[in-house]
């Protein structure tokens, strides 16, 4: 197996039996630098999950070449937010799609769908949620223009509120709107400021 760390061909330490064992001994060797796992490619393939449970269980001797690059907690968080404001992006285009799907009264689909949609904007703003730590800066110059994490999660949790009661009443015109003219605007424009924080 061939280790590179930030380009660089590292022997692997005895006892590394693991993904997970290496990992483990990264973190401890990088607390003392401030710096933290940022990217990992395993084989030739990135692996963003690379802390996952069923990553980390694999025996290092699957692979045959390891790549793993090294930085400050704030590259890491960047890249996150950048990715969060993609799946943003995505989940925007979404919420009007489902709001489609009920204006045509085609609803099995639509609550299918919007429940993928209220799944994915939780996982998601877990993201934003930590990411925003190593960037307390940069969001509190966010703060200073109106914006803040406290923000969006009092106007996601004022639009759930809203899209619950509007589908328990079976009101599919008034959620559609609530998706296509609150939620879709307000995931566009958090995209759009995240990825200006994930750029700076």
């Amino acid at each position: 197996m061939t280790l590179l760390v930030n380009g660089t061909e590292t022997p692997a330490r005895s006892g590394w039996e693991t993904w997970g064992d290496l990992v483990e001994g990264f973190d401890v060797d990088l607390c003392t630098t401030h710096q933290i796992l940022t990217s990992v490619r395993l084989d030739g393939v990135d692996e963003p999950a690379f802390r996952a449970e069923d990553v980390c269980a694999r025996s290092l001797a699957s692979f045959s070449r390891i790549e793993v690059d090294t930085g400050e907690p704030s590259l890491l968080a960047r890249q996150s937010l950048a990715d969060a404001a993609m799946a943003l992006s995505e989940l925007a285009q979404a919420a009007k799609l489902v709001a489609d799907g009920f204006r045509r009264a085609d609803v099995s689909p639509a609550v299918q769908g919007l429940q993928l949609v209220t799944q994915n904007l939780l996982t998601v703003f877990q993201v934003i949620a930590a990411a925003s730590v190593p960037l307390t800066d940069d969001f509190g110059a966010l703060g200073q223009q109106g914006l803040s994490i406290a923000d969006l999660s009092a106007e996601l949790d004022g639009h759930t509120k809203e899209l619950i009661e509007a589908q328990q009443s079976g009101d599919w015109v008034q959620l559609a709107d609530i998706l296509e003219y609150d939620l879709e605007p307000l995931l566009t424009h958090w995209r759009d400021v995240l990825m200006r924080v994930a750029t700076a």
